[in-house]
């Protein structure tokens, strides 16, 4: 089967959480022409490590795609490394260009993360890049599977200060490849939860992935597209599968050991930038508006 976006790679011009990029992509790429017809958008991971990582900060960023999110963190690290992990073969090539010029700070896997180390197939999402997944079903490619743990073995990393996982509904295996660096460096996690993925491709009760991570760490909360911090504890994480089931949507869990400061993280509009709505609380997630303009396979 060809893919629709099986086209030669170009690049863009982003906003991303405040930060300047430039990525690349292809033509016929869904995702890649949503990020160009909205030109800005917030991701939660970029604004907490702006918030509460230093200069020097290891982040491993687990499902890069085009590198968007990399791309966005490199600027505020002048000594630090990213590590990303991704296995899709057309997003890895946009991945690569993305950071070509980032070759010191950056270390390319080109593997799906998991709990295991192995081989799986990898869905090709015929709309864009950034929704592949692995699961056995055309059109597919074989990949290989590492685990964070492993990776950072290999690589002699021995100090990991955050970890962002988006890999549509298979965030609950990284995070049990990766044990050893969580027990050991206590990173701060940034983790998708996307209920529809989780149980679709994942076969995950995003109640399963939010019990694993305050399982491991004393402080967990959500913070949705709109900029919105909350806590997950209680009764609010009844209303957090409330607010996801019903409006189709997802947020991001920011885990931690200690109690961090996320109100406000929605940054103010960039020169020539189209502002933030006056009541960001109906502004829908970008994950919302992309998802609404999916072509029918």
């Amino acid at each position: 089967m060809n893919l629709p976006y099986d086209l030669g790679i170009r690049r863009a011009s982003l906003v991303v959480s405040g930060v300047e990029v430039v990525v690349a992509g292809s033509s016929g790429d869904l995702y890649f022409e949503s990020l160009e017809q909205l030109g800005q958008l917030f991701e939660p991971a970029v604004a907490v490590a702006g918030r509460h990582l230093g200069p020097d900060a290891v982040i491993i960023d687990v499902g890069a795609s085009i590198g968007l999110v990399t791309a966005a963190l490199l600027p505020s690290l002048s000594t630090g490394r990213i590590v990303c992990f991704e296995p899709e073969p057309r997003a890895l090539d946009c991945l690569r260009e993305t950071l070509r010029s980032e070759a010191d700070r950056v270390t390319i896997v080109p593997a799906a993360a998991g709990r295991e180390v192995g081989v799986a197939r990898f869905h090709q999402d015929p709309n864009g890049t950034a929704w592949g997944m692995l699961v056995d079903r055309e059109p597919s490619v074989e990949v290989p599977i590492t685990t964070v743990d492993a990776t950072l073995t290999e690589l002699g990393i021995d100090r990991v200060d955050m970890v962002k996982i988006d890999v549509e509904g298979f965030e609950l295996d990284v995070l049990r490849g990766a044990r050893e660096t969580i027990e050991r460096h206590r990173p701060l996690m940034v983790v998708e939860v996307n209920p529809y993925c989780l149980w679709r491709h994942g076969r995950t009760l995003p109640q399963d992935l939010v019990a694993e991570l305050r399982e491991l760490y004393p402080f967990v909360t959500a913070v949705h597209g709109d900029g919105r911090a909350v806590p997950v504890k209680g009764r609010s994480f009844d209303d957090l599968l409330y607010e996801l089931g019903t409006s189709g949507g997802l947020a991001d869990l920011v885990a931690s050991d200690r109690e961090l400061e996320l109100d406000g993280l929605l940054v103010p509009a960039t020169d020539g930038v189209e502002e933030q709505p006056e009541h960001p609380g109906r502004q829908r997630s970008f994950g919302a508006r992309v998802m609404g303009r999916l072509r029918r396979r």
